[in-house]
């Protein structure tokens, strides 16, 4: 592999614990361990994730019309990006991480995924017919032929991408060999939603296509992420290859967005489930540095938000858990 010496730790994650597939995710998990020794450690910051994307133009236009399963869809097009091998160091990141190069763009999207979770997605956007991009449920007799030039036929309650005339892409599996990155794209229209972990979960499992991105989907991905992964990933695909951006950001929101969680718990009930006093201001900490949202102090009732990347969290149960796995 012509690797140079790295240092690789290996994360096994339970089937619940979607957020720890990510280095975003392993580092929350050792912010809080820090905190429960009494360090303090700085989760990694995106400055330049948090200026909007904009250019002249009119880039794609994506329109949801399948709002149950896609709650949130965001995008953004460059032009005159050159395609080429990424760079020996990223191309040796990605392999450290199991991930075989392919071209700087589809590269820098698995790079992306990596760091934060969220899966992204990126499509020729000149091979796209009407410059626009649907998220719909698949027509019955519709077919799509995927990057593994596999033909499969689409079942109604599989979850599309598709341009004026066809499918282009199955959501959140699978990208289509039609509108796939090549040496000649130069157009990119990049692609980073939430949708509907059952969706995901059926699609995956009626066409035996199992990926890096259904694996996160269909566990719940942070819909609040989205712009975040898409600003992140534009600009290294800028820096990378070149180009610029055709028109502004898309950031659609729909009623299929799940709906901010609150869960209740009092300090004796964590103390009942530990068998062992835990201190309220440390358990304070550890919610506080895994993400949890809410006034904890001097209070022995506390009601707490789930952060989105958290969808297996939803009673005080699971809370406790939470405290438990970091105070050890």
């Amino acid at each position: 592999l012509n690797l140079s010496s790295d240092h690789i730790l290996t994360v096994n994650i339970t089937p619940n614990r979607v957020d720890g597939a990510s280095h975003l995710g392993a580092c929350r998990d050792l912010v809080a361990k820090a905190a429960s020794r009494g360090e303090s450690w700085a989760m990694p910051e995106f400055p330049r994730a948090f200026l909007p994307l904009s250019g002249n133009g009119r880039g794609i236009q994506p329109q949801v019309e399948d709002e149950a399963g896609c709650g949130r869809y965001s995008g953004i097009t460059l032009k005159g990006v050159q395609v080429k091998d990424s760079a020996p160091a990223m191309a040796d990141r990605l392999k450290a991480l199991g991930v075989k190069p392919q071209n700087n763009v589809v590269d820098i999207t698995n790079y992306v995924m990596l760091m934060l979770g969220l899966p992204l997605h990126a499509f020729d956007a000149d091979c796209l017919k009407g410059n626009a991009l649907v998220v719909r449920a698949a027509k019955s007799g519709e077919t799509l032929t995927t990057l593994d030039e596999v033909e499969r036929e689409l079942h109604p309650d599989d979850l599309v991408i598709a341009d004026q005339h066809k499918p282009v892409c199955l959501a959140g599996v699978f990208g289509g060999k039609s509108s796939g990155i090549t040496g000649k794209t130069s157009k990119i229209f990049i692609e980073a939603a939430w949708f509907d972990p059952a969706r995901i979960r059926g699609s995956a499992k009626r066409h035996g296509l199992h990926t890096d991105a259904s694996f996160r989907f269909e566990r719940g991905c942070d819909p609040g992420i989205t712009l975040t992964a898409l600003r992140v990933a534009a600009r290294l695909i800028m820096e990378a290859g070149g180009g610029e951006i055709e028109g502004d950001e898309i950031d659609i929101t729909t009623k299929g967005l799940p709906a901010p969680r609150f869960v209740d718990v009092e300090q004796h009930y964590l103390n009942r489930m530990a068998g062992v006093e835990i201190p309220q201001n440390e358990a304070a900490e550890i919610l506080t540095a895994l993400g949890f949202e809410g006034a904890m102090e001097r209070h022995t009732s506390w009601r707490l938000k789930v952060p989105g990347f958290r969808p297996d969290v939803s009673r005080p149960a699971d809370l406790a858990e939470e405290v438990l796995r970091i105070f050890g």
